[in-house]
């Protein structure tokens, strides 16, 4: 009754009898066979066949005569289990140790090496299996059969108290698909036992993928960069990979060791603080792998550092200055010490003021085309690209220019030599730099002394010069000094267009006359003076090339002398107030006709400057609605009648003069002309 509760294996037990498995006597039939006794056959031979089938299916009931039997069954396999379990318990047997997880690269050989705590007494059955494959099977007679697909691959060894299998030439076949597992059956203390270990498992290192870098490689001088390695493990099986180890290297030159305060490694992270400009030229690479594993290496990447172009400086191809028009090609050309990055491109201005073109660095002034205008000045050249600007450099081109007449002499100019008179003609030039004017006279440098003066003035327009200069009559001349300084006057204008190299331009020259106008003599005698002349100097080459006939003296009074003066009047009237006044005059030349507008509108005179105005008293001069003045007033209603009471008086005196035998006028011009064109009656 004790033993019942104790053990598992229930043999003879009367208060239990209901309650035996008799199935129970079965199971150990196969236990039985280990241990060389067959307590079934024992069975059949005592009770028969029948008997068996019904004790094995269905059990015994209480009384059943084979109850007896059954307890001395029971008692003995009772007292056979209490023996085995003793003695395993003293002499037990376990796995020591298994490979575990175990790695290897691809195409190694690996070795499995399981072992026991104690040797075993027998060992039964071996098995190694991968997935549902058959690696290796130790049969209990000792015959060891190798799968089919592992023949020329494994070499299998049963040593004392381990197995040991060398698997060769692994692959990722041999990882993807889990554990190695081993089962073995032994006997230890007579009893059979078995062992089975499924932990064994194998990792496969790969190397891991190409290494890239990114992060950006452009950054300015001055600023921090941080480049990014990314990699990933290819080893197998996944839930195994080791975390990658990141290693970075200058040029070769193994960063995460070396010490560097502008360089910090922080994993797959490489900070570069305060770029200079000369990281540009150093190789950096990114080292990846698993401890223990391989390892991949990125390419080879470098900084690209912006930062600004050096210090420029500019030459051109031609010393010293060039002449308007006249220049070879000319090349400015700029370079620069460090072309910064991006590659500078170059600007330039002229006097501050931008010029296009030029790019590459080079401006060309084309032969010939020099300009002072667009070329002559100061030159400067600045390097720049995105990241700023560099040091500017200057140059100065000098450009020349000719001198050019801006204000010529009249061919003939006749002029007054009474005090009361003035004249005043002017030469003017202008070029780069200022000219020097020069006067002859009658092929003599030197102008009459005393009797001309010669002011000047000089005006600038950009960067060309104007020198104008007049003649002029010295106001302490007489009349006498005056009308010998008659002759052939010439202005020349004398620029140095540097390197020794002087351009003179003269004006054409200028005859001037001095008498006829003055004294009012008729125009004839300038015939006979032509020949009067040549024969009071016969000596005198100049007097021997004088020609000035009626007819060219006439020209000289009518289209020259007459204009002058007509300007001078015109001048006047335009910025000073004025009065008009329209009569007939003593002409005896024909009708005289007057047209006012047009007199004032070709010549520039406001009739606002008109103030007053004068006529006969005739209704077509003052008449109320048409007439000389009712238009005047349309254009200026603020004029002033002053009348004509001059006229009427004319109207008294003409009526008594008429009982004289000769109309007075007639006889005043008569007698004027007897006695001013006479020197003898004068």
């Amino acid at each position: 009754m004790g033993f019942c509760p104790s053990f598992h294996l229930v043999g003879f037990c009367p208060v239990l009898w209901h309650f035996v498995p008799w199935e129970y006597v079965r199971v150990h039939d196969i236990v039985a066979e280990g241990l060389d006794i067959k307590p079934q056959v024992t069975l059949k031979e005592s009770l028969g066949s029948a008997t068996t089938v019904n004790v094995r299916e269905k059990g015994a009931k209480q009384g059943d005569p084979i109850a007896a039997y059954l307890f001395i069954l029971a008692v003995e396999m009772l007292g056979h289990q209490i023996r085995t379990d003793v003695k395993v318990k003293d002499a037990a047997v376990s796995l020591q140790s298994s490979p575990g997880l175990m790695r290897y690269h691809k195409g190694d050989d690996v070795t499995f090496i399981w072992t026991f705590t104690d040797k075993p007494e027998r060992i039964i059955n071996i098995e190694i299996t991968y997935n549902t494959d058959i690696i290796v099977k130790r049969l209990i007679s000792g015959q060891v059969i190798i799968g089919q697909q592992y023949k020329d691959r494994v070499t299998f060894e049963e040593l004392d108290n381990s197995i040991k299998l060398m698997l060769n030439d692994v692959s990722d076949d041999d990882v993807i698909y889990g554990v190695y597992r081993l089962s073995v059956v032994f006997v230890v203390g007579g009893t059979s036992s078995s062992l089975y270990d499924n932990k064994t498992e194998l990792y496969l290192f790969d190397t891991p993928t190409k290494p890239v870098l990114s992060g950006g490689q452009r950054v300015k001088e001055g600023q921090d960069i941080t480049l990014m390695c990314t990699s990933s493990s290819t080893s197998i099986p996944i839930k195994y990979q080791l975390p990658l180890r990141y290693t970075w290297t200058r040029d070769n030159i193994n960063l995460t060791t070396t010490s560097s305060s502008r360089h910090r490694v922080n994993g797959h992270q490489l900070t570069i603080t305060n770029v200079m400009r000369d990281d540009r030229n150093h190789q950096y690479t990114c080292i990846t792998g698993e401890d223990g594993g391989l390892s991949s290496e990125s390419d080879i990447t470098q900084i690209i550092v912006l930062y600004p172009p050096g210090k420029a400086s500019v030459v051109k191809s031609v010393i010293g200055s060039i002449v308007e028009g006249e220049n070879p090609n000319i090349d400015i050309t700029c370079s620069v010490s460090d072309p910064g990055y991006p590659q500078a491109i170059f600007k330039w201005s002229k006097d501050n003021q931008d010029q296009s073109g030029g790019e590459d660095g080079t401006i060309t002034i084309r032969q010939g085309s020099a300009t002072v205008s667009k070329h002559d000045g100061i030159w400067t050249c600045i390097p720049s690209n995105s990241v700023g600007e560099g040091l500017g450099a200057d140059i100065s081109v000098i450009v020349n220019a000719k001198a050019h007449l801006s204000q010529s002499l009249p061919r003939t100019l006749t002029v007054v030599a009474d005090p009361k008179d003035s004249f005043n003609v002017t030469c003017g030039f202008i070029s780069k730099p200022s000219v020097t004017i020069s006067w002859t006279y009658n092929n003599n440098n030197i102008l009459p002394d005393g009797v001309i003066t010669q002011p000047i003035t000089t005006t600038s327009s950009g960067k060309m010069s104007t020198v104008t200069q007049k003649l002029l009559w010295n106001p302490n001349s007489d009349t006498s000094s005056r009308r010998s300084v008659g002759g052939i006057y010439l202005c020349k204008g004398t620029v140095d267009l540097g390197q020794g190299r002087l351009d003179t331009k003269q004006s054409d020259q200028m005859i001037l006359q001095v008498e006829f106008a003055e004294h009012n003599l008729p125009f004839s005698v300038a015939d006979h003076f032509t020949k009067l002349a040549k024969q009071l100097f016969p000596d005198s080459d100049i007097a021997g090339k004088f020609i000035s006939g009626c007819m060219k003296t006439t020209m000289i009074v009518k289209k020259v002398l007459a204009l002058s003066l007509d300007a001078n009047v015109v001048q006047l009237y335009q910025n000073d107030t004025f009065s008009l006044l329209a009569d007939k005059g003593n002409d005896q030349g024909g009708e005289m006709t007057i047209s006012a507008p047009d007199c004032f509108c070709t010549r520039g005179i406001l009739w606002t400057n008109l103030i007053a105005f004068s006529s006969d008293n005739g209704s077509v001069m003052i008449g109320r609605h048409n007439s000389v003045q009712s238009r005047i007033r349309n254009v200026q209603p603020e004029v002033l009648d002053i009348g004509y009471i001059y006229h009427l008086v004319n109207f008294c005196y003409v009526c008594a003069l008429k009982q004289l035998p000769m109309p007075v006028e007639q006889l005043l011009i008569v007698v004027y002309f007897h006695f001013n064109h006479s020197a003898k009656h004068k």
